[in-house]
């Protein structure tokens, strides 16, 4: 894999939210005005299948993937072969590799504050 392949149909964009970096709102730009799907922040959601929810800050998934046991669950409710999120945020990005594979890779973007 190189950051230089082609983007193929399969691949999902991840969003590496890094803190105080803006990345609450560029997750109001893909959710309120790109109407983006995101699976990120939602914690408190025990549901056994993934399912969309229409928030104040747009559709989400029900899957926390700022904890690691978030990700796990969001793994194992197979997150990214169900193609449900647009896109998928989370400051744990070495964690949240374990949801991408060979045939669904990651696309990573981030904001950086310069100091």
């Amino acid at each position: 894999f190189s950051p230089l392949d082609p983007k193929q149909e399969t691949d999902v964009p991840f969003f590496w939210d890094v803190p105080q970096s803006g990345g609450k709102y560029m997750m109001e730009i893909l959710s309120k005005c790109a109407g983006s799907v995101l699976a990120g922040n939602m914690p408190g959601y025990d549901e056994t299948e993934l399912t969309t929810l229409n928030t104040g800050s747009g559709p989400y998934v029900n899957v926390d993937t700022y904890t690691p046991e978030g990700i796990l669950r969001a793994k194992n409710l197979n997150l990214v072969p169900n193609n449900i999120a647009d896109v998928i945020v989370s400051p744990l990005p070495y964690q949240a590799a374990g949801l991408f594979d060979l045939t669904s890779k990651g696309r990573m973007m981030m904001l950086l504050q310069n100091p």
